[in-house]
């Protein structure tokens, strides 16, 4: 399948995505207040996290499988569907059991509840995720696409429905876990459970899996470390809504995320099956695509947030939320260092895709550890800003390490003057966006497209969108 088409697939699924999560916090924050909201976000991202990390080894364990051998893909999914039930249920039980302990770890008992009920997802989103992949594995984008906008709607209508019904928190969780079920059940009538015959050892996915799994709990900790040390390291008083303020700030700045998702989960197979025939000239020109598209919309976005950062959290999730002086200011450096987050988990995925997981595993590990180290330091002296300062470091770090391996490892960088071209551009966009057109509200809209347009005229006027790149974008949005 072309790569442009099967990113617009996954671009509009991971856009209704980003947008329904986002229209679900962007209610709860004004529905909740920051310390409540706090709450919901802190249980939200730790269950966000531990599903990713049980099902992410297993899921691109059967995406690498499926997409080798495409015959076996229905034996593939049924014995990886069979480990993927015990790990769901090992993890759900150590969470449902000590849900009174992880609390303490935030220094909120309070916190038991809700974690005892958002553990039932552990079983529920795992499973899911495997058909998902198993799809992917297939290169059914389009499939994988609808699924995943489904699932989003879904999600949205029984998060808000039951919180606006019962006006609880609690309902919110179960309306998360909800989804996840629902779609468990939608896609086991759908695609069965595959073929019952052994084929794919325990060892043979433990062995991609595991490093893969550790290196999900790593990046997908990255972004979230400081929220949970806010949460932590604050005074018990206002704890919960500086986790408020931070989780309405990562939501935004999580925004390149959400641009650059589709294209790693295309890359992955495409680039598996590329290095396993050894076909090294496609690879390179894989990455070398990625990088200069990514590049193309990271710069603008990121920039362009940075600039009017305290307009749209006003616009957003009302005045509430900068009464404290420090949250504009956080989101300008958090939404940099993410931009560079998206790059990072773009390297590593090919990286892992190459057949190198455990490289990836390491690099990750690294960063984690340093981002800790950091949110330790700057988090009691700096509060919201250190957290962002240490977030934005440590990931920059790791976006250099890994494309140094990348660079050495296939020869390959995107063009030195593509780079250039776009810095440039992104830098004028951010002066105008800082010094001109100073609105707010439905106004900061208009100034978007308008600066949006501003962005592509330079491009265009340094040669650098040409008549190739129209015609990508064509065939990805239509």
């Amino acid at each position: 399948m072309h790569l442009g088409k099967s990113v617009k697939y996954l671009g509009i699924a991971n856009l209704m995505f980003y947008f329904f999560g986002y229209l679900t916090y962007l209610i709860l924050g004004r529905v909740l207040g920051p310390a409540k909201f706090g709450i919901y976000g802190i249980i939200i991202s730790l269950v966000t996290v531990v599903n990713m990390v049980v099902a992410r080894g297993f899921c691109r364990a059967v995406t690498k499988f499926i997409s080798e051998k495409s015959e076996k893909a229905e034996i593939i999914k049924r014995n990886i569907l069979n480990f993927q039930v015990v790990m769901s249920l090992v993890v759900f039980a150590l969470f449902f059991i000590f849900a009174k302990w992880i609390a303490l770890l935030f220094n909120d008992i309070s916190l038991t509840p809700y974690i005892r009920i958002a553990s039932f997802a552990f079983i529920s989103f795992p499973l899911y995720s495997i058909f998902v992949a198993y799809i992917s594995g297939l290169k059914k984008f389009k499939q994988q696409a609808i699924l995943h906008g489904i699932y989003s709607i879904l999600k949205f209508v029984l998060i808000i429905g039951l919180v606006l019904i019962w006006h609880s928190i609690l309902w919110g969780i179960i309306g998360f876990v909800l989804s996840s079920t629902i779609m468990f059940i939608l896609c086991f009538f759908i695609y069965g459970l595959g073929k019952k015959e052994k084929y794919i050892t325990i060892e043979r996915t433990l062995k991609f899996a595991v490093p893969i799994t550790i290196l999900g709990l790593f990046t997908l900790l990255l972004p979230e470390t400081s929220l949970y040390l806010i949460k932590s390291l604050s005074e018990s008083g206002i704890s919960n809504t500086l986790a408020g303020y931070y989780t309405a700030i990562s939501t935004i700045a999580k925004t390149p995320l959400y641009f650059i998702f589709p294209l790693s989960i295309v890359l992955f197979p495409l680039i598996s099956e590329s290095t396993a025939f050894k076909n090294t000239k496609r690879v390179r020109t894989y990455i070398k695509s990625g990088l200069r598209y990514s590049l193309m919309i990271l710069v603008p976005l990121t920039l362009l947030i940075s600039a009017t950062s305290k307009e749209i959290i006003k616009l957003l999730y009302s005045e509430t939320f900068i009464e404290n002086i420090s949250v504009a200011p956080t989101l300008s450096i958090l939404i940099i260092g993410l931009g560079f987050f998206a790059l990072f988990n773009l390297f590593i995925t090919i990286i892992s895709g190459s057949g190198k997981p455990k490289i990836s595993m390491f690099i990750g590990g690294i960063i984690l550890i340093l981002n800790i180290i950091l949110n330790f330091i700057f988090i009691p002296q700096k509060g919201l800003v250190g957290a962002a300062l240490a977030t934005s470091i440590s990931v920059f770090i790791g976006f250099v390490i890994s494309s140094v391996y990348i660079i050495k490892k296939f020869n390959v960088f995107t063009y030195k003057k593509s780079i250039i071209k776009i810095m440039l551009s992104g830098f004028i966009i951010y002066f105008v966006a800082k010094n001109y057109f100073l609105v707010g509200g439905f106004w900061l809209i208009i100034k978007y497209l308008i600066i949006a347009v501003m962005y592509i005229l330079l491009l265009i006027i340094l040669k650098e969108l040409k008549k190739k790149d129209f015609i990508f974008f064509r065939k990805s949005l239509f």
